[in-house]
Parts: structure tokens; sequence; C-alpha cells
């Protein structure tokens, strides 16, 4: 199993309107995953947009049995962050392909 320790996890109010990068989560019974990761100036104005990947995956699989949520790590750098945890954790979704 994956530790994603070094994501915070967000507000109860949604994430942080800072800099940063967010995960795209996955928790069922058995395991977590994540799905993608982006990062944004301000994270709470990206995730929350309608049309966002997270809102999709939200709607689609959030249920009883499903948890879908975002975690964060705020910093300046990061698009170089984005990139490090793309190629250490190799989310599903990211267009980017581990960095390729």
């Amino acid at each position: 199993m994956k530790d994603y320790s070094e994501f915070e996890e967000a507000s109860p109010f949604g994430p942080s309107n800072n800099s940063g990068v967010y995960g795209v989560f996955i928790t069922t019974k058995i395991k977590t995953r994540c799905v993608y990761i982006g990062s944004s100036q301000n994270i709470q104005k990206r995730v929350n947009r309608d049309q966002h990947l997270y809102r999709k995956i939200y709607d689609k699989f959030s249920n009883y049995e499903t948890h879908v949520y975002t975690r964060q790590i705020i910093c300046n750098d990061y698009s170089l962050k984005e990139k490090e945890l793309i190629r250490k954790y190799k989310p599903l979704l990211n267009k980017m392909r581990y960095g390729a």
C-alpha cells in the first residue's frame, strides 16, 4: 500500500486557496488510490470548477462505499513538485504520463 502522508488533508470547508499541489483520491473498503495529481496557484478555485476532473470523478464514483476527496501540499514551487509526485505515485488519469 502506498503512503500518501506527505499530502495534507483539506479543511472540512474545502481545499486551500493557496498555491500548491493537490491529489484526487478514491478510497474504498479495500484501499486508497491517488488517481490524479494537479497543481495551481489557487487550489480551491481550480478544484471547485464544475468541469474539473475531480468534480467528474466525484459525481460518478462517490457513494456509500466509495469516498472521493482531495488532499494537498501547499508550496510555491508547485510545478516541480507536481512532476515529482506524478513520477512517484503514477496516478491513473494524469495526461503527463509520469513525467514523459
